[in-house]
């Protein structure tokens, strides 16, 4: 059984220099896969199982409305790193790195390990058992560290504060088993270098970006990256290290000048196969041609899905009226949204071809996120709120906001509780009560009087 909150859903910019349609994206991915960033490694995606929800504006004037046109299942995460730490990651076993993982001066230890360690001390005192304390600072550590690596920052010595002896063993436990994780036999995959990835023709979303971006890939995109990497080192093979990166380097300019002259002509027309073909150059053009031509989807689409969208590639394309994905104040967002993806499929699945739906999306919080056990899978009930944090998470997950701006709500309200308060004696929050101040200054006090919304729950 596939677990609940694995999947996600990304923003497909539109801006001037993006994609304008929904169209020009789907031909795209039929020809060399879907690549999307991620804002960092999340620990709950699962390879082969989770899948990527794309929104676009797709002709909505509403900012706050957009289209969800389609999903395809996460295959590979590929991080950027720069070259140098491309050959010192293809030097470097895993016995030599786990060897290196532990110690002031260790290779992968954080920059900013004491805060993890105060953290995990913190939540020991709270009577919190290991195994969950392990699993609460593996998906930190996953969510920015892995990415901090690949952008070549280890080999950094570090200052250890204070701290006892079982919480740092534990931490070096969890960080030996995330280095294990990731430098594993397929790191080569994982890891790709910024020099060689500039070698690749454009996307409809510009270029890659540099050391340390992390991208979720599909399984054509896999097969056209690593089969671009065969033939560059094919074509490279009796070149030097700096012939090889002249001729990257000519690659990338030549097809940068290209794309832009197509570009700046295709954008606002419907894209081809052969027109995007035309595009492109090099090894990167022989990589598409052989892993194009021919291919059968690794991940089928959802059952449940038939007559209600087709498969291009790996892309899953939703039959129009796409949709509607709506998020208030706008609707577009940077990152990946943690949803149920099922819940989605459910709604898309039970709606009739032809009539508009506006999706209930299912997101899944940080609440939900910290209440899930090693699997994916939902422990207990939620929480109750006890913390300003907490509802904050709570606020921020309903509104599409970040917590931080959540917080400053929340410490906005309370300073205009006190002024009122201070001047007015009384404050009115509207369908919850009123602060009331009774009394004079030698015997003052606060009498809260709920709404009648709040009265009659008891």
């Amino acid at each position: 059984m596939v677990a609940k909150c694995i999947d996600a859903v990304v923003w497909v910019g539109s801006s001037p220099h993006q994609y304008r349609t929904i169209q020009q994206f789907q031909t795209e991915a039929q020809l060399r896969g879907c690549c999307r960033q991620l804002d960092c490694v999340h620990g709950w995606m699962k390879f082969g199982q989770t899948k990527i929800f794309l929104a676009h504006r797709g002709g909505h004037k509403d900012p706050a409305s957009a289209s969800l046109f389609g999903y395809f299942v996460l295959d590979r995460i590929e991080i950027i790193v720069s070259e140098s730490v491309a050959l010192e990651i293809r030097n470097l076993s895993v016995r030599d790195l786990m060897s290196r993982a532990v110690g002031e001066s260790a290779a992968a230890w954080p920059k900013d390990v004491n805060r993890y360690l105060v953290m995990a001390g913190d939540l020991r005192g709270r009577g919190i058992p290991p195994k969950r304390i392990k699993a609460i600072l593996r998906e930190k550590l996953r969510h920015k560290h892995i990415p901090r690596l690949a952008a070549g920052e280890f080999s950094k010595p570090v200052k250890l504060g204070p701290t006892e002896e079982d919480v740092l063993e534990l931490f070096e436990d969890v960080l030996k088993e995330m280095l294990k994780e990731w430098w594993d036999e397929k790191k080569e995959s994982r890891f790709t270098s910024h020099d060689l990835a500039c070698g690749e023709s454009h996307r409809g979303c510009t270029l890659r970006k540099g050391p340390g971006a992390v991208y979720a890939v599909d399984a054509l995109c896999v097969a056209t990256h690593d089969r671009y990497h065969e033939l560059l080192a094919r074509d490279t093979l009796k070149k030097t290290a700096e012939e090889r990166r002249a001729f990257v380097r000519y690659l990338a300019r030549d097809q940068r000048k290209g794309w832009k002259a197509w570009f700046k002509k295709s954008r606002p027309r419907p894209w081809t196969l052969p027109g995007l073909m035309g595009v492109y150059a090099g090894p990167f053009l022989e990589a598409v041609k052989e892993c194009h031509v021919g291919w059968k989807p690794k991940h089928l689409m959802d059952s449940r899905l038939r007559g209600k969208a087709s498969q291009r590639g790996e892309l899953v394309v939703f039959k129009e009226p796409f949709p509607t994905y709506r998020s208030s104040p706008k609707a577009s967002f940077r990152g990946a949204l943690r949803v149920d993806g099922n819940g989605l499929v459910k709604q898309i699945a039970a709606h009739k071809n032809g009539q508009r739906l506006i999706l209930k999306v299912p997101y899944c919080g940080e609440e939900e996120v910290l209440n899930m056990t090693s699997k994916g899978e939902k422990k207990g009930q939620p929480k109750r709120i006890a913390t300003k944090g907490q509802l904050a998470v709570l606020l921020g997950d309903d509104l599409h906001e970040s917590k931080a701006t959540t917080i400053k709500l929340l410490n906005k309200m309370r300073q205009v509780a006190q002024e009122q308060l201070r001047d007015y004696n009384r404050f009115k929050i509207p369908g919850i009560g009123t602060i009331r101040i009774h009394g004079k200054k030698d015997r003052r006090r606060i009498k809260f009087i709920p709404a009648k919304a709040i009265s009659r729950i008891v």
